[in-house]
């Protein structure tokens, strides 16, 4: 079974819709790729960031590739966890075939039984509603269990939320992206690891103190879009990180400083490392700046040894922080064929495998 699932933060106008088959429009400019033989399950309700951040959170996003498996029986069972845990008031799923007169009725049976489970679990709400539809290439239609009324897209495709994602540019291309890391040549991976092998042996005895120091630096820089192009260039600078990285203390307090950036790296005790993850733990994340880390971390990696997998994991981390659990994965997996045993990337990929989201997307106020 391939699944994936997220959440959506994105930078955009506030879309109406007037019914709930609008939203079938949106689903290939959210997933980034046109479905042909997928279960996309779009949830519509949005967590706001913090008051400065015009990010908004939006999901879950769930998809499923049906063309070697179909619907398995435990999809509808993760998927309406994911549901219930979310909280998931507004939303639809869609399957999408090739051909929906030739395929359809090999996955009826599944699909309607996904349907009533992930219904199920839904968050009853004033406004809130739950649709499912399937569709291929030329046509859609609403899914009740009885025979398909088809629509073509041309009654979509005149839609104020198809015109809005034409006029924002969104052109989601007919494949699905790939987020493969491609790692710098050899003597540049090799000029890092040296460096990085160097600052360890100068630092020993002081590897949490200085590998702090070197990140807010190197943060502070980064931050800087002006300066980005220069710490690329610098791979020995790069390969200094990835050797701070490796010191579990520095690590800690990165990914700290990622999910709540109020104070340096140099400056986190002990007592605020271990406060600092349970008070941050249901904040409302700040998009723009974990996807700025993630940035950073990853032309780390690209300069990484082969078996170094500390800036995978911590990109996986941040980006697993804010609802992207595809790329967490790639990342993940990137991470454990570089060390099977690295702890952070095993209970990582649990998460992510399990469906998992991080507690302030899924904590609830008492009621």
């Amino acid at each position: 079974m391939s699944l994936w699932l997220g959440s959506l933060n994105r930078h955009m106008d506030t879309l109406t819709l007037h019914r709930p088959s609008e939203a079938l429009i949106l689903v290939p400019h959210f997933i980034g790729f046109r479905p042909h033989h997928h279960m996309v399950f779009l949830g519509l309700d949005q967590r706001e960031t913090h008051s400065d951040d015009e990010r908004v959170a939006m999901g879950p996003v769930m998809v499923l590739d049906t063309d070697e498996f179909g619907i398995e029986p435990e999809t509808g069972i993760l998927l309406a966890r994911t549901v219930r845990d979310y909280r998931v008031t507004r939303a639809v799923l869609v399957l999408y075939c090739e051909d929906l007169l030739q395929r359809f009725d090999y996955f009826k049976r599944a699909f309607a039984n996904t349907c009533a489970m992930a219904g199920d679990a839904m968050r009853s709400e004033p406004g809130g509603f739950f649709e499912c539809f399937v569709a291929d290439g030329d046509n859609w239609a609403a899914f009740t269990g009885e025979d398909l009324e088809l629509h073509p897209w041309s009654e979509l495709d005149a839609s104020p939320a198809a015109a809005a994602m034409v006029y924002a540019g969104s052109a989601p291309p007919e494949e699905r992206p790939t987020y493969e890391l491609v790692r710098r040549g050899h003597d540049a991976r090799n000029q890092a690891c040296t460096a990085g092998d160097e600052w360890l042996t100068a630092n020993r005895g002081q590897l949490i103190a200085r590998g702090s120091t070197l990140w807010d630096e190197l943060i502070a820089d980064w931050e800087d879009p002006g300066h980005r192009e220069g710490i690329n260039r610098d791979v020995a600078r790069l390969g200094r990180a990835n050797a701070a990285l490796s010191v579990v203390g520095v690590r800690d307090r990165i990914l700290l400083w990622c999910t709540s950036p109020d104070r340096r790296v140099a400056e986190m005790s002990e007592e605020q490392l271990l406060d600092g993850y349970s008070e941050t733990a249901v904040a409302p994340v700040r998009v723009t700046h974990l996807e700025n880390m993630v940035e950073l971390l990853e032309e780390c990696a690209k300069v990484a040894d082969l078996d170094d997998p500390a800036a995978l994991s911590c990109a996986a981390y941040c980006l697993w922080w804010y609802g992207q659990n595809t790329r967490a994965a790639e990342r993940l997996l990137e991470a454990m064929e570089a060390d099977p045993n690295y702890t952070l990337a095993e209970l990582l990929l649990d998460a992510v495998n399990a469906a998992i989201l991080p507690l302030w997307l899924t904590e609830t106020e008492e009621e």
